[in-house]
């Protein structure tokens, strides 16, 4: 595989379990066959590799088959440096899991997603803050990420129950997915907080473009569950944003500069 993630050749056996011919796969990129959290995972390994210049890594993906769907895979990459001079290119080998795909969906799931709002846990989108770094390093690209916290949560919690609380949070959660588009993650920090990652803002204007979009999960009311009746609740929420690489370098510093205009401007428009 070429460090562009292109297959540059392919056996005839791996060619049968992805489920496509030789000749179909040579020249077609890995990000086309691998599903996409997975693939952003693999390239966070990657990064690592190529920061390195030398190593491996292993991880249990999902390859995307013409005909079966998502299927699981246990994966071995290699970086093999080139002694002519050329870029080192990625040895992969794979195989099919001993284990049933219904057992590793159910640990994928425990492993890289919150258990409430089915997002990515806070290690996992820390993880992907960390693999957009080092490939912002690399290549020099920029990008984005914003932390939220939704006004007056606690009073939800306090007034209505806990319950109540968790069906929020689990509502936000299916509103954020489906309003980021597919390059753009998000996780859940803890309590109330969310982070997303931006890696499609590359400049101010697609920050902007995709605060709005997270501020329009709060267009609509939250439904509360309540003695069999469903009660509505308009709520809202505090954006801390933070830029790489202007705002910082690690995920920490990142992190720490969101956190503080995000309870900067929570603080202003409650002053005001």
């Amino acid at each position: 595989v070429a460090p562009d993630g292109r297959f540059q050749s392919v056996s005839v056996q791996l060619a049968h379990f992805l489920g496509y011919s030789v000749e179909t796969l040579i020249g077609m990129g890995m990000d086309q066959i691998t599903h996409t959290t997975d693939h952003l995972r693999e390239c966070a390994q990657l990064e690592l590799l190529q920061a390195r210049g030398a190593g491996k890594f292993s991880l249990l993906k999902r390859f995307r088959h013409p005909e079966r769907g998502l299927v699981w895979a246990e994966q071995l990459v290699l970086l093999m440096p080139q002694v002519d001079g050329r870029p080192p290119v990625f040895e992969v080998h794979v195989r099919e899991p001993m284990v049933s795909d219904q057992t590793l969906n159910e640990l994928h799931r425990r492993a890289f997603r919150d258990p409430l709002t089915g997002l990515l846990n806070r290690a996992s989108i820390s993880e992907q803050i960390d693999s957009a770094i080092m490939a912002g390093n690399r290549l020099g690209r920029s990008f984005a990420l914003l932390l939220l916290d939704i006004d007056g949560f606690k009073q939800v919690n306090d007034t209505h129950g806990h319950l109540a609380g968790d069906a929020v949070m689990q509502q936000l959660g299916r509103r954020l997915n489906a309003t980021m588009i597919e390059r753009d993650l998000t996780g859940r920090l803890g309590g109330d907080e969310f982070v997303i990652l931006l890696r499609s803002a590359t400049d101010d204007f697609a920050l902007k473009r995709g605060q709005k979009q997270v501020l329009r999960c709060f267009d609509a009311p939250f439904t509360l569950p309540k003695g069999g009746q469903a009660d509505k609740i308009a709520l809202g929420a505090s954006l801390g944003m933070a830029a790489f690489p202007r705002d910082g370098c690690t995920v920490t510093g990142l992190l720490t500069r969101a956190d503080h205009r995000m309870y900067e401007e929570k603080r202003s428009r409650l002053s005001a």
